[in-house]
């Protein structure tokens, strides 16, 4: 079977004749001013209709752009060889045209009387055949939107791309330590209520309630008590006392404590006072790490690793969309300051992994043409020249999924072989309810035709489709 199609014949009139056709094998001659076999959709779609209908399809034409698009979706093309075909018919006919001249000047006016009968016939045939009204029809054009999800299992030119970065991170130290450099000194007075001597020795501790520890630095005797008599009347007594001097067991400004605060006296039946506050005891501060140190260099390290990576990921993209809510990083550490560490500066350092997801653009828009194609309403196209897309994000489920939403302009597909059936001995009145009851219709109108109502044959009609603007 062979499909001749017209200039002005849309992709839907080509299925409707396969699907008139009986014949398995179906050849489909395009001519030159028709460029409906252009569009990839409209080639794909051509495609996947013959492979519902158990069709082997061909394509004859001299064009590059179908010939490429046709052997991508595997279709048959065949050399155009009409131009050749009409120059020898214009050479038969030429050769016709001599012989018949010969023909009249041989045999006189009754071949000519003939040729009129001929001529006549032919013009009877193609007034059967033309035209007799000319029907005007626009599509509907609508925008289409759409939230698509894919499995990213299923989408052709995913791919984990990972990069590494070293980290570094500094920053001053802020902890504080304290060490005592000289310890204090100072004397405290034993006192002895006891009837014996008691012999200190050196290095006998002594200490405030709070706990701060001082030791004796001499040997020391503290007397017994004393009685005082009148005659032989004992009229009072006096405990012993003896001073001795002290220094804090550990050395800082901790050792410098007022007076009266030193109380008691380890090992010894006595008591203790000092009368003086304790002095020179001193201090000198050292800056150490602290753990809120390492934490903030840490931080800073991985939120400086986390922007170069990202910048580095970004440039091998290319052209590729990046998910970027799937970039993810690990951090290794290999050295940092400890705490307690005497140190000015705090410092850390390691390695930093990061990944993302990508995936080919040019690749996605195929998904997203094919997916959306499979969701428009019955009877439009969609213009893959339209298509946009935006808005992509994951959804975590089973399995990842990526959601986009997707745009594009879709106008009504024309059957107008269908439709010539439809409107062949309508009156003009009845086109706005032909219209109506096709909603991949926007207006439909009579160009040019005699009278209000339209030839009976649809041979007569022609229907003109109006590209969409949009």
């Amino acid at each position: 079977m062979i499909i001749r199609i017209d200039p002005m014949d849309e992709l839907n009139t080509i299925v409707h004749k396969m699907r008139m056709g009986q014949d398995d094998e179906i050849l489909v001659v395009v001519p030159e001013d028709n460029k409906i076999l252009h569009d990839p959709i409209n080639m794909k779609l051509l495609a996947k209709y013959a492979k519902e209908l158990e069709k082997e399809i061909a394509v004859q034409t001299n064009d590059p752009v179908i010939i490429e698009l046709a052997d991508a979706n595997k279709i048959t093309t065949i050399n155009d060889t009409s131009a050749a075909a009409e120059e020898e018919d214009e050479e038969k006919e030429a050769a016709y045209t001599r012989r018949q001249r010969r023909g009249t000047r041989k045999f006189g006016y009754d071949k000519l009387f003939v040729l009129l009968i001929i001529v006549a016939s032919i013009l009877g045939l193609a007034y059967y055949h033309l035209p007799k009204a000319i029907i005007v029809v626009t599509p509907q054009v609508l925008d289409f939107t759409q939230d698509l999800v894919f499995s990213i299992s299923e989408l052709d030119g995913v791919e984990i791309v990972s990069e590494k970065q070293v980290l570094t991170g500094q920053t001053p130290a802020t902890g504080r330590k304290t060490v005592g450099v000289t310890a204090a000194r100072g004397f405290v007075t034993l006192i002895n209520h006891g009837q014996n001597d008691v012999l200190v020795k050196k290095g006998a501790v002594v200490e405030t309630k709070t706990g701060i520890k001082f030791t004796t630095i001499n040997e020391v005797t503290v007397p017994a008590v004393t009685v005082h008599y009148l005659g032989d009347i004992p009229i009072g007594s006096a405990s012993g006392m003896a001073e001795v001097e002290i220094e804090a067991v550990e050395p800082g400004s901790k050792g410098n404590v007022i007076n009266s605060s030193i109380e008691i006296i380890k090992k010894y039946d006595l008591d203790v006072r000092n009368v003086n506050p304790t002095t020179g005891g001193e201090d000198i501060a050292f800056r150490i790490a602290a753990k809120d140190d390492i934490e903030k260099a840490q931080a800073m390290a991985i939120r400086d690793g986390e922007r170069k990576l990202n910048a580095s990921l970004q440039e091998q993209a290319g052209q590729r969309w990046v998910l970027n809510d799937t970039f993810e990083v690990k951090t290794e550490w290999t050295d940092m300051s400890t705490v307690g560490e005497e140190t000015s500066d705090v410092y850390v350092s390691g390695v930093c992994t990061g990944q993302v997801y990508m995936l080919d653009s040019y690749k996605l828009s195929e998904h997203v043409s094919e997916k959306l194609s499979a969701e428009i309403p019955s009877g439009f196209v969609i213009d893959a020249d339209t298509i946009v897309f935006d808005n992509l994000r994951l959804i975590y489920d089973e399995d990842l999924k990526m959601g986009i939403s997707a745009w594009a302009v879709i106008h009504g597909a024309v059957d107008t072989i269908s439709l010539a059936n439809e409107l062949a001995g309508r009156e003009q009145s009845e086109l706005e309810t032909v219209m109506d009851s096709h909603p991949t219709i926007a207006d439909i109108y009579i160009e040019s035709g005699v009278g209000d109502k339209l030839p009976k044959l649809p041979k007569w009609l022609r229907i003109k489709v109006e590209q969409p603007i949009y």
